[in-house]
């Protein structure tokens, strides 16, 4: 946001995540993709000041669609797809759920949260950590493992997945 450089250490497309906070566009990090879908490289990236760990990106959803439930997902690409076919989706940025992004969730007071990370392990195991934090926050949730990255997911097939009986995915 400020016009430095950050170097990266792959051929990595890296580009910069603002959401809408008091009413001002900021940048609250940055997301990757490799050019080369085999290589490893860090997916998400911290931008100061505005660090990931503080912001929700699409933020300003959590007080609008207030009959929704909350999705949460790990990137801003998710959280796209997911608004864009009408659910209230904020992205964590990441795997990991701050205590100051949970008192965020307590302020927008929702119904339930629903967790919708990558169907990978750090998905699956972060899901189980941030549904037990939100439990003890009193804020009544349930996760879904999905198929495939939410990103991809179709209209129908996110409304499925979103309406599975408890046996098929939901702690």
């Amino acid at each position: 946001p400020d016009g430095s450089t950050h170097v990266v250490k792959t051929d990595t497309m890296v580009f910069p995540v603002k959401t809408l906070i008091n009413e001002k566009w900021v940048c609250v990090g940055a997301q990757a993709r490799a050019v080369d879908p085999a290589a490893s490289y860090s997916k998400y990236y911290a931008i100061f000041p505005f660090k990931g760990a503080n912001y929700f990106f699409g933020e300003q959803l959590l007080y609008l669609r207030q009959d929704l439930p909350i999705i949460l997902v790990e990137g801003a690409l998710d959280a796209i797809h997911l608004g864009s076919d009408g659910f209230r989706s904020v992205a964590l940025m990441g795997t990991a759920l701050q205590d100051t992004k949970i008192k965020k969730l307590l302020t927008a007071n929702p119904k339930y949260v629903i967790i919708l990370l990558d169907p990978d392990a750090a998905g699956t195991t972060a899901a189980k950590v941030i549904k037990n934090a939100l439990l003890k926050h009193g804020l009544q949730c349930l996760y879904r493992i999905p198929q495939k990255d939410p990103k991809y997911l179709q209209r129908q097939d996110l409304l499925n997945l979103l309406n599975e009986r408890p046996e098929n995915g939901i702690d």
